[in-house]
């Protein structure tokens, strides 16, 4: 019917239960279908069937229930990924959305490898892009992104991206 469901019952550590219950209601023409990054020598894949969503549910835990109502995202992968680096996210900012990520078999070649970068908005992607104006600026101890800055141009049209990163969930 057009909507992910997800749902779960499960236990933590303890052996007390957890259940999830998750809605994602995809936001329309924003998807990128499946695709094979150029040039990779090991078969893999990709797919983000929902760039930008709604998502609802709860999750409970504890005696606890989070009712969740919020902006969601979903993409799936296949293939050979030992080894495997990824440097991928997605950004939701009032009505625009932007993906950016690249792929390598090392941390050394991830570096060296340009970011494909998408901005999507109402009436879906404008061209994808590959840039090589990407940084990312590390808190102390090098686990956390301290910000992200991307920039990138297509035709007569630029955008710079920074990203500050304020908190993260593990």
């Amino acid at each position: 019917g057009g909507v992910y469901q997800v749902h779960a019952a499960l236990a933590d550590s303890l052996a007390h239960p957890v259940t999830v219950t998750l809605e994602l209601t995809p936001t329309p023409h924003q998807y990128v279908p499946p695709l094979t990054p150029m040039g990779a020598d090991v078969p893999f894949g990709y797919v983000v069937p929902v760039v930008r969503g709604r998502m609802t549910g709860r999750v409970s835990m504890g005696g606890r229930t989070v009712e969740l109502d919020g902006t969601g995202y979903h993409d799936h992968n296949w293939g050979h990924f030992r080894d495997a680096a990824w440097d991928w996210g997605i950004v939701h900012a009032g009505r625009f959305s932007v993906l950016y990520g690249r792929f390598a078999s090392s941390a050394d070649e991830l570096a060296r490898q340009p970011v494909l970068v998408a901005l999507f908005d109402d009436k879906g992607p404008r061209p994808f892009v590959l840039t090589g104006d990407y940084a990312v600026t590390w808190q102390p101890g090098g686990a956390t992104p301290k910000s992200i800055d991307v920039g990138f141009a297509a035709g007569m049209d630029s955008l710079g991206l920074r990203i500050d990163v304020g908190r993260r969930f593990v």
